[in-house]
């Protein structure tokens, strides 16, 4: 249930799923006015509220509701803690976002690397994959942006599509990453073995799910022969018609008739 409770799984369905932002708003205002306080559930209320306000982009509210939720979670030295700094750590990271001017393209891809990079590892992969895309927009258009850094972004983004087991858009973002960290580091470097390493595995993945798939396609063409037809897959024998007079020449003796009539030479 992606580490919510069956009382707070529906209000994250409402928000994230269906995209009902204000049914899971009053979802999770419910709960807040109707479970006590010392529920186990509460931080997650306030998580989710937070969400809400994110959704909006009322990064403000945001932050009040997901910090209510670190306090609490801190008090009761509750295991998703680190849930928490990450919410708020996005949260700052977007407040500090609005804050920079539109030219400032390296200090934007930088703080959305942070963000995709975040989300990547707390499995928000679909998340992480928007915000490493619009970073490495964000770097291209600074043409005094260190190539390394874009290879940072594209080696995430394939990370990312490994995840999710979208192979060729994985295998296609390592390798130009790939060509970037050889261009810099040269061929030694352990980054470049890494990628290499990476690559060379998907591949084999790659290949191995081909084998299978074919395995599994010729397996479903012999089980699915229909029963009647298998006499039309036996080559009919033709056997040689003969008429009447000739089967009866044919196993009637020959007589041999000498010139005594009385007498018959078998």
């Amino acid at each position: 249930m992606n580490g919510n409770s069956p009382i707070t799984y529906f209000g994250w369905l409402l928000l994230h799923k269906l995209g009902e932002i204000n049914q899971a708003e009053k979802y999770f205002q419910i709960l807040l006015n109707t479970l006590t306080n010392d529920h186990q559930d509460i931080p997650s209320i306030y998580n989710g509220i937070g969400s809400v306000y994110s959704q909006r982009n009322q990064l403000d509210l945001a932050l009040e509701n997901y910090r209510i939720a670190l306090k609490i979670r801190q008090e009761r030295n509750d295991s998703r803690l680190a849930v928490s700094y990450h919410n708020i750590g996005n949260i700052l990271l977007l407040i500090n976002l609005k804050k920079i001017t539109p030219n400032d393209y390296q200090t934007i891809a930088q703080c959305l690397t942070r963000i995709g990079r975040l989300c990547r590892k707390y499995g928000k992969f679909n998340e992480a994959l928007q915000f490493l895309h619009d970073a490495l927009i964000s770097y291209r258009q600074d043409l005094l942006t260190d190539p390394i850094d874009i290879a940072i972004v594209i080696e995430n983004l394939a990370l990312c599509y490994r995840k999710i087991n979208k192979t060729i858009e994985a295998l296609s973002f390592f390798n130009e990453s790939l060509l970037i960290y050889r261009t810099k580091y040269g061929i030694d470097h352990e980054i470049v073995k890494s990628i290499e390493a990476n690559i060379i595995q998907l591949n084999v993945e790659q290949t191995t799910e081909l084998i299978e798939n074919n395995i599994t396609k010729e397996e479903h063409i012999i089980i699915s022969i229909d029963s009647n037809s298998l006499p039309s897959l036996i080559e009919p024998i033709s056997i040689p018609q003969s008429n009447d007079n000739e089967i009866e020449n044919q196993t009637k003796p020959s007589v041999k008739r000498s010139k005594c009539s009385n007498c018959i030479l078998l």
